[in-house]
């Protein structure tokens, strides 16, 4: 299948909702920008595909693959996948956090 064609990218972070149409090993994947980090300006966008699939995304990258532009909220058809990869996501970002305040102390000690 062709990749859409690609609209000019905003001003500013692409919106939740936005859709990405990404090639990889010669196939298109379908996905969508479910969580925009402002405080993360290297890999702001977090993208889940529609085979289940997720990744950090660069506004860079973004710009080269997002199809369609978002309004602020993810598609009901993603809403409960993209609530169970959120708090995922934020489990880990949570114990990150931990480690590093763990070795920050040990290193201050």
């Amino acid at each position: 299948r062709a990749a859409a064609a690609r609209p000019s990218p905003p001003v500013g972070l692409f919106k939740t909702g936005s859709i990405v149409h990404k090639k990889n090993a010669g196939t298109w994947y379908r996905g969508e920008i479910i969580e925009v980090d402002e405080g993360d300006l290297d890999l702001p966008y977090y993208v889940l595909y529609d085979d289940g699939d997720d990744e950090d995304m660069s506004h860079e990258v973004a710009v080269e693959w997002v199809t369609q532009f978002g309004e602020g909220r993810v598609s009901v058809a993603n809403k409960g996948n993209a609530e169970k990869m959120l708090q995922r996501g934020k489990t880990r970002t949570r114990e990150l956090q931990t480690a590093e305040a763990a070795a920050a102390e040990a290193a201050a000690a």
